[in-house]
């Protein structure tokens, strides 16, 4: 009688989302998952903890790390306290010598002295800084043990389990930006021309 019908055609079609989208979150380092605490659909935030490595050996390394660094450190106050006296008695041998007061051997063997105590005064300097660089680095790998959030998004799979041992370099888990999403999409010919928006 009068009555309007209106018809849409719908065209159901899978797509792929953009790289641009997101990303996978992969181990720095390789070792046994203990925890993932996401599933997919969670969303996070940036800086979220999202899973954990087991970190106890690194843990004990960058403890006997901490512990060589604080001997390399009194080594190099000792060194230093060497060399300082070294210098003052290198200094007070050549104004004796000066005055002839000591003998030109007395004055080698404190020369000699002195370039000792320098070159321990080095040595220990470098054993210091290499202490520092191995703490440095160790406390980077314990940092890497935890898989953050490296944006705000979506949880859009996970590939691995709590207990799964996993090579350093691979994802565990892939996230998706958490705003509007992109998504690349066939459609066949006779419905391209009716598309809208």
């Amino acid at each position: 009688q009068g009555a309007t019908l209106s018809l849409t055609r719908a065209v159901w079609r899978t797509g792929t989302r953009p790289t641009d989208q997101g990303g996978e979150v992969a181990t720095q380092c390789g070792g046994r998952l203990i925890c993932v605490g996401v599933q997919g659909g969670d969303e996070v935030y940036a800086g979220e903890l999202m899973a954990a490595m087991d970190d106890r050996e690194i843990r004990r390394s960058r403890q006997e790390a901490a512990a060589g660094l604080d001997l390399a450190d009194a080594h190099l106050r000792q060194a230093r306290l060497d060399a300082e006296r070294a210098d003052r008695d290198l200094a007070r041998i050549e104004t004796l010598l000066a005055d002839q007061l000591v003998t030109t051997q007395q004055a080698d063997d404190a020369r000699t002295a002195a370039a000792g105590a320098q070159a321990g005064l080095d040595q220990a300097l470098a054993q210091m800084e290499q202490a520092r660089a191995r703490l440095e680095n160790l406390l980077l790998q314990e940092a890497e043990t935890q898989l953050v959030a490296p944006f705000a998004g979506v949880v859009a799979d996970r590939y691995h389990e709590a207990g799964d041992t996993v090579p350093a370099g691979q994802a565990v888990i892939r996230l998706v930006g958490g705003g509007p999403l992109r998504a690349r999409v066939q459609v066949p010919d006779y419905a391209a021309v009716q598309l809208s928006p």
